[in-house]
């Protein structure tokens, strides 16, 4: 299965709210969309930039094959959730 579907069907599990293929006001179309995150399927320099201007925080899915346990860090990176903020659960 690609990493980006991977990706997707980890956003699911955690029943995460996502759209896919967004067009920006700038013209650029965003292959994923998340919690204020725009998700692109690799790292593309321009882009960010120009996505960062509208407003949203970028994450790229990192190059070369992805672990299910880097897949999962990956999204903890963007499900604001699961993170600690140093409290005790």
């Amino acid at each position: 299965m690609p990493k980006f579907d991977r990706v997707i069907k980890e956003l699911e599990l955690r029943e995460m709210e996502y759209r896919v293929d967004v067009t920006l006001t700038s013209g650029v179309v965003l292959p994923l969309i998340t919690e204020g995150f725009a998700i692109l399927e690799k790292p593309d320099y321009r882009k960010e930039q120009r996505i960062k201007a509208e407003g949203f925080r970028v994450r790229a899915i990192p190059e070369g094959r992805l672990t299910d346990d880097e897949i999962t860090a990956f999204v903890d990176s963007i499900d604001w959730k699961s993170q600690r903020f140093g409290e005790e659960i």
